[in-house]
């Protein structure tokens, strides 16, 4: 059974605004939960029913995280600051504060019917640099799962970063992280780029994991996260 998540590319339309502010997340390097994830949402992570969601600011969303620490610098993965599994969706040094972004934050939104919802965490930010002016975000993305299949997307929907400021750094994930990873150290991780010109405007990432496959007979078999002994649930 495969382990580790597949990313795949493609180009498309923007996903639609969040809806609902996260309390807390008009701030800078800070990390907040989110309290709108429905209880009853079906969805797992590395084969891990997920019941908890946790935003950083700078881009980052904790599954069953009670607590999380942030950091403006990035690095490759694994990283060890992330303490249990977490979609690296643009990590960068972002500022989401209200001396800094208009209309910054970290939104949410559900769309469709059990069991088969979509929930969305859009980030609002600006890539941070010194003095800036404020202004509209200049780093907007949108990551939304989907419950019962498990499909995790992020739709980039502006990644000019600093351009036309007083520097260009920021600009279409040159100084960020993207990726995923279970654990703050090991091999059960998807990177899929560091500090690499890697997207650009309307571009959509989907993360999907290959299920376990069991044979009926004896013996144990591992869709990494579940265990299935004799063949049988």
């Amino acid at each position: 059974a495969a382990s580790n998540y597949a990313i795949a590319t493609s180009e498309g339309a923007p996903a639609a605004p969040g809806a609902t502010l996260v309390a807390g997340s008009q701030d800078d390097d800070t990390t907040v939960p989110i309290t709108t994830l429905p209880a009853d949402f079906a969805f797992s992570i590395y084969g891990t029913p997920v019941t908890l969601l946790r935003a950083d600011t700078n881009g980052i969303l904790g599954f069953n995280a009670t607590t999380g620490a942030s950091s403006a610098g990035n690095g490759p993965l694994p990283a060890g600051i992330f303490s249990t599994p977490s979609l690296v969706a643009h990590w960068d040094d972002l500022d989401g504060s209200t001396n800094a972004t208009i209309g910054g934050g970290v939104y949410t939104a559900v769309s469709g019917t059990a069991p088969n919802r979509i929930f969305d965490i859009e980030w609002r930010m600006t890539r941070y640099i010194p003095n800036a002016v404020l202004g509209p975000p200049t780093i907007v993305f949108t990551v939304r799962l989907y419950e019962t299949s498990n499909l995790i997307e992020i739709v980039y929907t502006n990644v000019v970063g600093n351009i036309g400021q007083n520097n260009s750094a920021g600009s279409n994930g040159v100084s960020a992280t993207i990726g995923i990873q279970a654990a703050p150290n090991g091999t059960q991780l998807t990177q899929f780029s560091f500090d690499t010109a890697s997207l650009a405007a309307n571009r959509k990432l989907s993360f999907t994991r290959a299920a376990g496959s069991c044979q009926q007979g004896p013996g144990v078999c591992v869709d990494p996260g579940t265990i299935f002994r004799d063949g049988f649930e």
